[in-house]
């Protein structure tokens, strides 16, 4: 259930309890929540969920090894050398790349013959286990990813506290969204929906939301910790 403040905007009632809470809530934490949906409304954005759009398919390395039936070094080593995919195809989540689930399946060769083989069985239990509804083909179709590095940076935070946050399970942190090659991904939107409860669990109260950083995670202008790798595998040549 949602509720409206004064604003008109509708807030989560988890996000509302939070807000009208007299406890371990101060007025800037309130402001700083519904700065966030006021944001959110006027990008024309909010959670997935709430919003009825569909999750996408991701894919790292290790899972574009899993459809294809490869070795993850496959793709660094030999795909991304001959031009078969780069990493300009992907957006970079705290240092690794990530392609769009329709883009990973666009790269298949026709069946039955050699190369390339798109294995539709790992792609669908790959689909069902992200509980993605939609395989988008670019990564400009993607909503803004947050891995470790960004989230660290969206709280002012370190990177070793996102980690031993989201191990310890305490909530202070949002659960992934995704896996993706060992490393946990959240949608922007869950960790900004999150954000009341990570700030009322905080401990001396030193996650803050960076607003600044929320903003450039959103519009694709980020250039913090986490929004660039160094290559790996053999030196890429571009695509014919």
């Amino acid at each position: 259930m949602a509720l409206t403040f004064q604003t008109g905007l509708a807030v989560p009632a988890q996000t509302a309890a939070v807000i009208s809470s007299g406890a371990d809530c101060s007025v800037s934490l309130g402001q700083q929540i519904l700065h966030r949906y006021r944001y959110s409304a006027l990008l024309g954005s909010s959670s997935g969920e709430e919003a009825g759009v569909a999750k996408p398919l991701l894919c790292g390395r290790m899972e574009i090894g899993r459809v294809y039936n490869i070795k993850p070094t496959v793709v660094s080593n030999t795909w991304i050398h001959r031009g078969v995919l780069s990493y300009e195809d992907a957006v970079i989540v705290s240092g690794k790349p990530v392609w769009p689930g329709g883009f990973v399946e666009s790269l298949a060769l026709p069946p039955g013959g050699r190369g390339r083989q798109l294995d539709e069985a790992a792609l669908a239990a790959l689909e069902a286990e992200q509980r993605a509804g939609v395989r988008p083909r670019k990564k400009g179709e993607l909503p803004a990813l947050v891995g470790a590095q960004e989230y660290a940076e969206l709280f002012g935070v370190t990177q070793v506290a996102v980690g031993q946050a989201a191990k310890a399970g305490s909530g202070l942190v949002a659960e992934p969204d995704y896996a993706l090659s060992g490393s946990k991904v959240w949608l922007l939107d869950t960790v900004l929906d999150h954000a009341p409860v990570t700030m009322e669990k905080s401990r001396k109260k030193l996650w803050v939301l960076r607003d600044e950083v929320a903003e450039a995670l959103r519009t694709g202008r980020y250039d913090g910790p986490g929004s660039f790798f160094s290559q790996r595998g053999n030196k890429a040549k571009p695509a014919p």
